[in-house]
């Protein structure tokens, strides 16, 4: 059987789609603006099959947030959460959930935001 009878086999495919499973990889960013706003960013990448889900939380609390996915080229998926915050808590701590098949749990990354001074 050719190459490309089995890429139109749907048993195939299917297979392949199993195989080619990866679990998301999540790092934080903080993006800073002019007149104090703040944006934390959760990225992941390199999973598969799409789509993902990231959460912000704050406190237990599930926060309002937004999310852009894409595809590259290879078949693999990247997504990015965005969290503004108005008014930045200089104690605060939010944990990005990510929510995907390839893990039984999602993955919390938690991102502490400190500034000023520190008692050393």
């Amino acid at each position: 059987m050719s190459r490309n009878a089995h890429s139109k086999n749907p048993l195939f495919a299917a297979h392949c789609s199993w195989a080619r499973r990866g679990k998301p990889v999540v790092f934080l960013q903080l993006q800073t603006e002019p007149e104090s706003k703040w944006t934390l960013v959760c990225r992941t990448g390199g999973f598969y099959p799409a789509p993902v889900r990231l959460t912000w939380y704050h406190s237990g609390l599930q926060l309002n947030s937004s999310q852009q996915d894409c595809t590259d080229p290879t078949g693999f998926s990247q997504a990015s959460s965005f969290l503004r915050l108005p008014d930045p808590d200089q104690r605060a701590s939010y944990t990005c959930s990510v929510e995907h098949p390839s893990v039984s749990e999602p993955i919390s990354v938690q991102a502490p935001l400190s500034w000023g001074p520190q008692k050393i």
